[in-house]
């Protein structure tokens, strides 16, 4: 017979197992479910970050921008005013050579008189020893008189002239002196600014530096959102923006060439103020070696560029045009390649790279 067993127990037991089973999942299930919104708030508090940061470096490119185009802009002056300052002494130096001929014309003159005052008996007549023949008198004063007035009016001319010439010279040099102390302060501005926008970007690391680069795509593509739509408002009439009447210059040759070079730059480090092939370019510097390779000169300053050449409608573009982008003023280029895509040094921590045209600032386009 069997023995008779009481399974009491071992239902109570497995009962026991199933609550503290039940309790000890629920224990590791609560923590997370409260972890949950912490780990949310820390995500969005990541992105606050990213996004402020992302102000920041926007407002420390613009303003790096703007102060390397202003020492870009004051060199470009500078050398003009080189120019100038060697074209005016060349001046001077013709003047003063004029003045001394001059000098040496009326001292042959001089002599000549003395010797002829000592020697000519028509000279003693005209200077009044003999009171006799008059009329040879009278006829030797008029071409004394008349050829000591040309060398006086000559020399006096010679004077001013030379005079003209120094005072102009000397302003130049004082302009000279001037634009040099305003290309040191723009230098200086524009380095302390390159450094604290190197110095923010080095705090930008692991998950922060790719949230901020994922606002910066997102405003990127806001901004080309919202230039093509300005873009197509030209085209189509609703925003006036009409080329007729204007006189657009032809595609320029060489644009093979240039674009050539632009490209053999891709992935060269951006450095402000610089234009060294296979080392570093800022935007102007890459704009201008690229256009000097397809035999056109052209400043190193997006300002002057914009401005000393003809400008293009952007529903014109042709590849090899440059396009300009800036706020109140024009302080970046890069070289048009088709498509709505540009070859340009961008800044700080980044390299030469192919890029749209369709970002904040686009305003406006200019043909070599």
């Amino acid at each position: 017979m069997s023995p008779v067993v009481d399974r009491a127990p071992h239902r109570k037991r497995r009962r026991v197992s199933r609550a503290v089973v039940a309790a000890v999942v629920f224990g590791l299930l609560t923590p997370l479910a409260v972890a949950s919104p912490a780990s949310a708030d820390k995500i969005g508090d990541m992105r606050k970050q990213a996004a402020r940061m992302a102000d920041q470096l926007d407002a420390l490119e613009n303003r790096a921008d703007d102060l390397s185009e202003n020492y870009a802009e004051a060199v470009y002056q500078l050398q003009e005013l080189d120019q100038q300052v060697a074209q005016a002494q060349s001046q001077l130096d013709a003047a003063d050579s004029a003045l001394g001929q001059t000098r040496g014309r009326m001292r042959d003159y001089a002599v000549n008189a003395y010797v002829q005052f000592d020697q000519a008996s028509d000279l003693m007549v005209f200077l009044g020893s003999t009171p006799e023949n008059t009329e040879a008198r009278i006829g030797y004063a008029d071409v004394a008189v008349g050829k000591d007035r040309a060398l006086a009016d000559t020399f006096r001319s010679a004077s001013e002239d030379a005079a003209f010439a120094r005072a102009d010279l000397q302003a130049q040099r004082e302009k000279q002196n001037q634009l040099q102390a305003e290309v040191n302060a723009s230098k200086k501005a524009a380095e302390q600014a390159v450094t604290a926008q190197q110095k923010a970007l080095s705090k930008v690391q692991g998950q922060l530096a790719t949230l901020v680069r994922q606002e910066q795509e997102r405003r990127a593509a806001e901004a080309a959102k919202a230039a093509r739509a300005r873009q197509q408002q030209s085209r189509s009439g609703r925003v006036s923006s009409s080329t007729a009447g204007r006189n657009v210059p032809a595609p320029s040759a060489g644009v093979t060439g240039a674009i050539a070079a632009a490209r053999s730059q891709l992935g060269v480090a951006y450095h402000w103020a610089a234009s060294t092939p296979g080392v570093g370019f800022d935007c102007s510097g890459l704009t201008s070696w690229a256009w000097s390779r397809a035999g056109r000169s052209l400043p190193h300053s997006s300002r002057a560029q914009y401005a000393s050449l003809p400008h293009v409608p952007l529903d014109q573009l042709q590849p090899g045009d440059l396009v300009f982008f800036g706020g109140r003023s024009v302080n970046h280029v890069g070289i048009y390649i088709g498509g709505g895509m540009m070859i340009h040094a961008p800044h700080t921590g980044a390299n030469v790279e192919v890029a749209t045209i369709y970002r904040r600032g686009l305003i406006g386009a200019a043909r070599p």
